[in-house]
This record gives structure tokens, sequence and C-alpha cells, in this order.
């Protein structure tokens, strides 16, 4: 029964990818990227992607950059654990 549950908190998972580009980019655009279901604009030119899944996504954020001839100055891949994910379903 318990791995059941267990398994629920990993279908769950969220990726949070963090990145710093060179120019500030409007939300809007980045919403656009696979996946993603929140862009939160942290100081700057800083990012953070809360994206649905556990695929790593960080390929479709450099190939964003790339096509929109801007250049990653931080890219950093931050998931969210087991015990953040019980905790959420939780409460």
């Amino acid at each position: 029964m318990f791995w059941i549950k267990l398994e629920k908190l990993r279908n769950k998972q969220e990726q949070i990818i963090e990145v710093s580009f060179d120019y500030r980019i409007e939300i809007v655009a980045l919403e656009k990227l696979p996946n993603v279901q929140k862009v939160v604009n942290t100081h700057d030119f800083d990012y953070e992607l809360h994206i649905k899944g556990t695929q790593d996504m960080r390929p479709a954020v450099f190939d964003f950059a790339h096509d929109n001839g801007l250049k990653i100055l931080n890219l950093q891949l931050k998931n969210k654990g087991l015990e953040t994910l019980f905790h959420e379903l939780t409460h």
C-alpha cells in the first residue's frame, strides 16, 4: 500500500530549473517552453521555471536561448525531494 502512495508522489514530481540570461526575458516567452507550469522572475535576469515531470528540460532551455540569441549565464536543475512532495501532499 505504501509503495502506491510513493509512486503517486513521484508522478507528481516537478522540476525547477534556475536560469540566468544576459538580458531580461518576457515571462510569456518562457511559459511557451514544453511542460512549463509557472515562471518566476526571481531577480533581474534570473528565472525559475517550474516544469511538470521528471524529464530534464535543460536542453529545451538551452535551445530557447540559442534560438533567441541569448547567452545563458547560469543553468541549474533543482528537483523537489520526496520529503517536500510528501509534505505538500499531506498538508
